[in-house]
Parts: structure tokens; sequence; C-alpha cells
């Protein structure tokens, strides 16, 4: 599936599941097969989800830089209201409205249609579904892995310690 000329998801679900395939040990816990056939559908499904309701709403709304400050300005205000009140928080959010006021002066000068704003904000809710959907993916796809390379490179964060090897990924561990 093509979503751009330089992007491209392959959607079969065999070819998913092989390349998720580590041929690392098999605890009774992981039923190699099945198990990946999970991980592969959650991949999948957040796949499909991004090409069929956020690609196309993105297409359309974010037309210049302004429209993605303006989109990340709404991501960050609607995340905060889950946050506890403190100063911090309040001069950030004083220092957001400036950006929103300079944003809302950038519409005005260039004459922008009032109904674009209602389309990134209505963009923000795929975009917050899709999230979701791959971090169900991520979750499982660390309960599987756990102990392999996925979950070592997440954990410490260091991808300066992957390398390839015969076309195999490598990870050189330091405290040898």
């Amino acid at each position: 599936m093509y979503i751009r000329s330089n992007a491209y998801f392959d959607l079969d679900l065999s070819k998913i599941i092989a390349h998720l395939d580590t041929n690392k040990k098999v605890t009774p816990f992981k039923k190699q097969k099945e198990d990946l056939s999970v991980i592969g559908r959650e991949l999948l499904e957040a796949l499909q989800y991004t090409k069929t309701f956020v690609c196309p709403s993105a297409a359309e709304a974010l037309r210049t830089n302004e429209d993605l400050t303006a989109l990340i300005l709404f991501a960050v205000i609607h995340s905060s209201q889950h946050i506890e009140q403190s100063t911090e928080l309040m001069s950030s959010m004083t220092a957001l409205k400036l950006v929103f006021k300079e944003l809302h002066r950038y519409d005005n000068t260039y004459q922008r249609h009032a109904s674009h704003w209602g389309q990134l904000v209505l963009l923000l809710s795929p975009l917050i579904t899709a999230a979701s959907k791959f971090g169900n993916y991520f979750s499982t796809a660390q309960m599987f892995f756990n102990g392999t390379i996925f979950a070592r490179v997440q954990g410490d964060g260091h991808l300066d310690n992957c390398y390839v090897k015969d076309t195999e990924v490598q990870y050189r561990d330091d405290s040898d």
C-alpha cells in the first residue's frame, strides 16, 4: 500500500509475521506464529487506520508549516487538559497563547477561511486514535519480544549499539 510515492506499507499479514519473527527462544507463553499473528494484526490495523482516516484528513488540512504548527499547538493544549495545573504549566500555556495569536494574525494576513481551523481540530481525533492503535501494537510487541533485541534497544534507548552483520541486526553489549 503506497501512501505517497516514497512511503510504502506492506499489508500482507504473512509478510508482517515473517518480518517480526526473530527466531529467538520460544517460551510456553509464546506460541510463535499465533503470537506473531496477533502482533501483525495490530500493526496492520494501525497502518490501515492511518491510511484510511489520518492520511486523507492530513493531506487536506496540513497545507503549510503554519498548519502543522497549529495542529501541534492544538495537540499540546488538548493533552495538557489532563495534567494537574501548576505555575510552570500556566507559564507554558501563556507562551502557547502567544503562538496561537501569531497564527491567527497569519491567517488574517493571508485571508484564510476560518473553517480551516476546524479541519485542524477535527484532525486531532483520528491522530489520537492512530496513536492509541500504534501504542497497543508496541505494548503487545514489547510483551512478546521481552528479552530480545527489540526490548533491549527500546529499554536503554541506545540505537548506537545496534549494527547489521550478515543482513542480521546485532546488538553490541557494552557491559561485556
